[in-house]
């Protein structure tokens, strides 16, 4: 084999251990590391490509998840970055008042967020999760309102069309997703919830996304709301540098927890 080819080898190793230590990588990055041109990284990338390792996206790439669309039951979901998201739903406390109507989306953040809540007083909260509904309901006197349908199994949310009266009105609405990225926002494989969460949304004056570090530069099948709708982005001090000089160029500001 020749060295230019043991090179390209190394190389490509190179770069998806990269991609699985920061979920993506971009040209100019690989040409500052590798010392290489553009069009030798642009190379790389479609090699990578062509073998099913890796997801082209513009100026760069991300991981390709096997079974990416496979959805985890919550119950086993609730186990994974948990202390990431115990740092998240902390963080977001910061911005709850007493006295608001808050809205909590489905998911293991979202019941983090609802733990972290027993502190606070006089609140209420809208929720499409059975489980988030029946925590607050046995451990704090908040008035809650949770949406009608039929329980999704394993996944303890309702599925079926939000129907809501149009004139209530959502101080902050706190959402998770199974992927994020600039390019495409927040993202979910169940594209039911998907409509259902943007009902929730379209009646909330503040929409924050709770989003742990594994999660990013991960895209799904149904978009819940891209970038310049979401009004915060909380996010675990796991995010790399590299992700956070990308929010930078899209002149957005993010909170990290830590």
């Amino acid at each position: 084999m020749a060295r230019n080819s043991i090179f390209q080898e190394e190389r490509k190793q190179a770069i998806l251990n990269i991609l699985k230590e920061n979920n993506r990588i971009d040209v100019p990055y690989m040409c500052e590391i590798f010392n290489i041109s553009p069009s030798t990284a642009r190379n790389d990338l479609n090699m990578l490509e062509s073998e099913n390792l890796i997801k082209r996206t513009h100026g760069g790439a991300i991981l390709k998840v096997k079974n990416e669309e496979k959805e985890i039951p919550s119950t086993e979901n609730e186990k994974t970055m948990l202390d990431e998201k115990t740092l998240i739903a902390k963080k977001a406390l910061d911005f709850i008042n007493d006295g608001e109507t808050v809205g909590i989306s489905t998911g293991s953040s979202g019941y983090a967020l609802s733990k972290a809540l027993i502190n606070k007083n006089n609140l209420t909260v809208i929720t499409n999760d059975v489980k988030i509904a029946c925590f607050l309901e046995q451990n704090t006197n908040f008035t809650i309102f949770i949406i009608g349908g039929v329980i999704r199994n394993q996944f303890h949310y309702i599925m079926d069309n939000v129907d809501l009266p149009k004139n209530i009105s959502i101080n902050k609405f706190f959402f998770s997703s199974n992927g994020f990225t600039i390019e495409h926002g927040a993202t979910i494989s169940d594209i039911m919830l998907s409509k259902n969460e943007k009902i929730l949304l379209n009646l909330s004056q503040k929409r924050i996304l709770l989003c742990d570090h594994s999660k990013l530069g991960k895209t799904h099948f149904a978009q819940i709301l891209p970038l310049d709708k979401i009004d915060e982005i909380i996010i675990d001090n796991g995010i790399s540098k590299s992700y956070i000089k990308d929010f930078k160029k899209a002149s957005y500001h993010i909170t990290i927890a830590d």
